[in-house]
């Protein structure tokens, strides 16, 4: 094989690694940046991440999975999905009630124990109150920041319940800071 060959080969195996991250990037995994502290402690403000949009078209997306989605034309938003599809949502003196049931939600623990006596992390609501129906509708999601008193999420009409279409993906892995570096569960 002559030089000139051998240059060809190497010039089309670049090619065809950058075509095929590339193609990674697009497909599978979109990075995303935290803008705000709606999901304080979980995340903050600045933090990095990967969004993995290849896992949730196999498995679907679980309650608690924190997701990036299209809030606007021009904005994503980072959260916590509360409600699935069909789900009745309650939230009764900071304790989450879905389908009638207590349900914990350990990720706020840190939060409410900073609370003064008396004082809610999150109101009271139905989804009848919000909205006038009493379950999440098909093929959409409730979804609430942690930081509750700091966080325009599905209690806002701004927001409201989240499609099936405007969801981007699974917030998977924080990559910077390095201090924050972790897998997102």
């Amino acid at each position: 094989m002559d030089k000139r060959q051998r240059y060809i080969d190497w010039v089309q195996a670049f090619i065809a690694v950058i075509l095929f991250a590339l193609v990674i990037r697009s497909v599978i995994f979109i990075p995303v940046q935290v803008d705000g502290h709606s999901m304080y402690p979980t995340l903050e403000d600045g933090d990095r991440g990967i969004v993995n949009r290849f896992e949730p078209h196999i498995f679907g997306y679980d309650r608690f999975d924190i997701v990036v989605f299209q809030a606007t034309k021009d904005d994503t938003y980072v959260k916590r999905i509360i409600g699935l599809p069909g789900d009745e949502i309650t939230y009764l003196n900071d304790e989450l009630y879905i389908n009638g049931e207590i349900v914990e939600e350990p990720y706020l623990n840190s939060l409410k124990q900073a609370l003064k006596e008396g004082e809610l992390l999150t109101d009271n609501f139905t989804l009848e109150q919000l909205y006038g129906v009493k379950t999440v509708p098909a093929k959409h999601f409730f979804v609430l920041g942690d930081n509750r008193r700091g966080s325009t999420d599905s209690r806002s009409e701004s927001v409201g319940f989240v499609s099936m279409k405007q969801m981007r993906g699974k917030l998977a892995f924080i990559l910077l800071p390095v201090e924050n570096r972790q897998f997102v569960q």
